[in-house]
C-alpha cells in the first residue's frame, strides 16, 4: 500500500521524520477532537504514513486529520488525510512535512480563538480572545483585568469547547486591552487532550499548506 500518492501533497522543505516501525501513533479528526484513533506506525517519511490501527473505523477521505507520533517529549506532528486501507493497516497522505512536537518545552503557539474568563474569586466573566498558548498555560487578552489570581478560561475551538483552570502569573498592557499570562492548574484527562489538540493543531497549521482536495 503506497504512503502517499505523488503531488497529493504540499511539501515545502520536507524534512524525514526521526521514528519509525512501533513508534506509538495518535490519529485526531480536526474538526472533532473528541475522536481520535491510537495505533503503531508500520512506516514513515516526508510525504505519508501508514500505521496499524485496531479496529479502524470507516474512513472519510475528505476529513481533515492530524496524526502525532512519538512519546513524550519526542513527539512529531503532521496534518493528513485517510489514503487507503488494507484489513488494519492504514495508510495516510501528509499536507506538509513532518515537525517537531515536544510537549515537556511547551512549545508556545500563536492562537485567535474565542475565549471567556470568570474569576473564581469574584465570580465575574467578561470575553476575550486566546493569542497564544502552550501545553503549561496561555495568553488571553481581555477588556479588565479580573478579580484574583485564580480564574476559569472558556476555550472554543474547532467547535468544541473546554474550561481550563488557571492561574495568573503576570499581566502586560496591550492599548485599551490587558493581556493575561496564565498558567494551567491541574488538568483532568480530557482537558489535556483538548489543550494536546489545540497546540497541535495549531503548529501543524504553521507548517503546511492547505490540504489538497
Amino acid at each position: 500500500m503506497p504512503l502517499s500518492n505523488e503531488g497529493e501533497h504540499a511539501d515545502t522543505g520536507s524534512v524525514e521524520p526521526e521514528f519509525g516501525s512501533g513508534t506509538p501513533l495518535v490519529v485526531f479528526q480536526r474538526d472533532a477532537p473528541s475522536v481520535q484513533w491510537t495505533g503503531v506506525v508500520v512506516a514513515a517519511r516526508s510525504g505519508g504514513c501508514a500505521a496499524r490501527i485496531s479496529s479502524p473505523p470507516q474512513w472519510d477521505a475528505t476529513a481533515e486529520l492530524l496524526l502525532i507520533a512519538g512519546t513524550p517529549g519526542k513527539r512529531w506532528v503532521a496534518s493528513g488525510r485517510f489514503t487507503a486501507a488494507q484489513g488494519e493497516v492504514v495508510g495516510f497522505t501528509l499536507a506538509g512535512s513532518w515537525q517537531p512536537f515536544d510537549i515537556r518545552k511547551s512549545p508556545r503557539v500563536a492562537a485567535d480563538l474565542q475565549a471567556e474568563v470568570r474569576s473564581v474569586l469574584g465570580q465575574s466573566k467578561q470575553p476575550g480572545r486566546l493569542i497564544d498558548i502552550s501545553a503549561g498555560g496561555m495568553a488571553v487578552s481581555v477588556a479588565s483585568k479580573p478579580g484574583g489570581s485564580m480564574l476559569e478560561v472558556g476555550i472554543w475551538a474547532n467547535g468544541y469547547a473546554a474550561q481550563l483552570p488557571c492561574e495568573v502569573i503576570s499581566t502586560s498592557p496591550a492599548g485599551d486591552a490587558v493581556v493575561l499570562h496564565l498558567k494551567f492548574q491541574p488538568l483532568s484527562p480530557p482537558q489535556q487532550a483538548f489543550v494536546r489538540q489545540v497546540v497541535a493543531g495549531l503548529m501543524a497549521g504553521q507548517h503546511s499548506g492547505p490540504l489538497a482536495s
